[in-house]
């Protein structure tokens, strides 16, 4: 007798985990079952994680887009040599989706100085170009992102590959 009632007990506690148990799964929400995450992006606790060269709430912006334009250089070390103030242009570039060209770098390059996008900066990995060697970086800033009025803090190197002569320039771009 005190056999079959523990065999019911034990019976009962288990059917009463279990019903509890299918409740609680039923009634958690998965918080990536309304979530489409764009471009190769995938979803985590309802949040898209893009992949490299997107952004945005479902990777649905490539991350280059707010720095492609034309912008208005105030150089902040510029010298009795160097303009004060000219133009660059940063155009989609052509080594992958996060790469961008620079033209009229420095008012002085007239082939384009290649970039990457890392989410808010711009990156200029060491490259040759012209006989010179350059490298810098940039951060963009702005209460709207993607308007108008975009703002480049830009900070880069110049190297004379043959007088060694080595130039740092610190720029604001305005786009």
């Amino acid at each position: 007798m005190k056999r079959s009632i523990k065999i019911i007990f034990t019976s009962a506690c288990g059917a009463f985990a279990i019903f509890f148990m299918v409740i609680y799964i039923s009634c958690t929400r998965d918080k990536c079952a309304s979530v489409t995450c764009s471009n190769g992006g995938s979803c985590n606790n309802g949040i898209c994680k893009c992949p490299s060269g997107y952004e945005g709430t479902t990777c649905q912006t490539l991350s280059r887009v707010k720095f492609i334009r034309n912008w208005g250089v105030e150089n902040l070390t510029a010298s009795l040599t160097e303009p004060a103030q000219f133009a660059v242009s940063i155009d989609i570039g052509t080594a992958g989706i996060n790469y961008v060209s620079i033209k009229n770098l420095h008012d002085y390059f007239t082939t384009p100085v290649t970039a990457y996008v890392s989410g808010d900066s711009l990156i200029i990995p060491v490259q040759v170009v012209m006989g010179k060697t350059v490298t810098g970086s940039g951060l963009i800033y702005s209460s709207n992102a993607y308007g108008i009025n975009n703002t480049i803090s830009m900070s880069y190197q110049i190297t004379d590959n043959t007088t060694h002569v080595i130039d740092v320039e610190s720029e604001t771009w305005h786009g």
